[in-house]
């Protein structure tokens, strides 16, 4: 299945797979991204099919999603873990953030799509658990004076993350952002090789227009 975002009112553009098209491109790792005003078709056996937004474009992005990550979200297994568990899963899925809160499964946010796992909903046992994981005695008397904290947290063996620890009506949320454990590469990035000459100049300024 091809991904490609159109403005449907646009009379001119650029060309991409042979197609006419202005605005962004819906294509990362087969999940489409950044819809804003646009529709989305997706090129199936050679004929264009029209996902009309908002529902239809982002179920087809959850179904795409699902489909490439499989059982990885299936959090079933992670039920009784300490939070380390849950934050790995999170790198596991190369997901930008994982979100916790009472009431609701854990959730991920993947290419900007809100995915949750399948598990149970949060208690607020589980997170005032949790947080004793995170903060030590002191910073736990901190975030009782407060309405949230914010922090680095960093495990041995799931690396870096930015965390904020915030309280909401059925009990305590949490929301971390997941830090590479290395900068990438250009080609990771999907950027071309002719940009690493800028990194060499020593003076002057670069402007990407």
């Amino acid at each position: 299945v091809e991904y490609i975002l159109r403005d449907l009112d646009s009379t001119n553009g650029t060309r991409m797979a042979g197609e006419r098209i202005k605005g962004p491109v819906a294509l990362k790792d087969g999940v489409a991204f950044s819809i804003g005003g646009y529709t989305m078709t997706y090129r199936q056996q050679g004929e264009f099919v029209a996902l009309q937004p908002p529902g239809e474009v982002e179920a087809a992005r959850q179904k795409a999603i699902r489909t490439r990550l499989g059982a990885l979200l299936n959090g079933a297994d992670l039920v009784g873990k300490p939070l380390s568990a849950y934050l790995q899963r999170a790198r596991d899925l190369q997901a930008s953030d994982l979100h916790v809160t009472v009431t609701a499964p854990p959730f991920v946010r993947i290419h900007g799509s809100i995915v949750y796992l399948e598990h149970p909903p949060v208690t607020a046992a589980d997170t005032e658990k949790w947080l004793k994981e995170v903060l030590r005695s002191d910073d736990i008397v901190k975030f009782g004076q407060k309405p949230d904290f914010d922090l680095s947290y960093q495990t041995e063996n799931q690396g870096r993350f930015r965390a904020n620890i915030h309280k909401q009506a059925h009990g305590i949320g949490m929301s971390f952002r997941v830090l590479p454990d290395k900068l990438p590469s250009l080609k990771e990035l999907g950027l071309p090789e002719l940009l690493r000459q800028f990194v060499q100049y020593h003076q002057g300024i670069v402007l990407i227009t």
